[in-house]
């Protein structure tokens, strides 16, 4: 199958200076099953090139078949992942993260949300990236409070992308303010589908 843009490749870049796709597949409340497999391989063939997932989420094992079954250079493609905060380590975490997506690296690893406080996991985070882990870390669904507290931390790759919730439909507009006035790299990315669809 010809592989098309969905988004005529429209990217935003991180302070880091990696570019994130804007548009992605999320698969959030997908099973780990063939679903999965085939949202992730027809978002791909279609030309989707970023997809997010979590270990909250349990279907990463999938989402990595997909990724294989393919075809897509592995270069070519922007993985996110999610770090359970009810986890203790975010290193170990993401090594099992990497075991079931079968991929050496993610893109990007976000705190999914500041359970425990918006400041404790972020030294771990860290150290997943500098072991090369994630080439890129940040936060998810932290609010304006949190996101404060969180740039009060002394950090040697701060703040490479702050994942404020951002949707069709539901935006944080005073987040992603206080993100911006901390100096933190913010960016809107739409992860989920808005029609439903169906394929042979």
């Amino acid at each position: 199958m010809a592989q098309r843009s969905t988004n005529d490749e429209r990217t935003h870049e991180l302070a880091d200076g990696y570019a994130i796709p804007m548009l992605g597949l999320g698969v959030w409340q997908v099973e780990n099953a063939p679903e999965c497999v085939d949202a992730v391989r027809w978002a791909l063939e279609e030309g989707y090139r970023h997809i997010d997932t979590a270990q909250a989420y349990g279907n990463e094992e999938s989402v990595g078949l997909g990724l294989r079954q393919s075809g897509v250079p592995r270069k070519e493609i922007f993985v996110t992942t999610k770090f359970f905060p009810q986890d203790e380590d975010p290193v170990a975490a993401l090594e099992a993260s990497l075991r079931r997506l079968g991929l050496e690296y993610v893109d990007l690893y976000l705190i999914h949300w500041p359970a425990g406080g918006p400041t404790w996991a972020w030294p771990g985070m860290e150290r997943a990236r500098e072991a090369g882990y994630a080439r890129s870390i940040g936060v998810s669904n932290f609010g304006v409070d949190d996101v404060r507290l969180r740039t009060t931390v002394p950090s040697s790759t701060f703040a490479e992308r702050s994942r404020s919730e951002a949707s069709l439909f539901a935006d944080k507009p005073a987040a992603r303010r206080a993100a911006s006035e901390a100096a933190f790299s913010v960016s809107g990315v739409s992860v989920s589908p808005t029609v439903a669809r169906t394929r042979p």
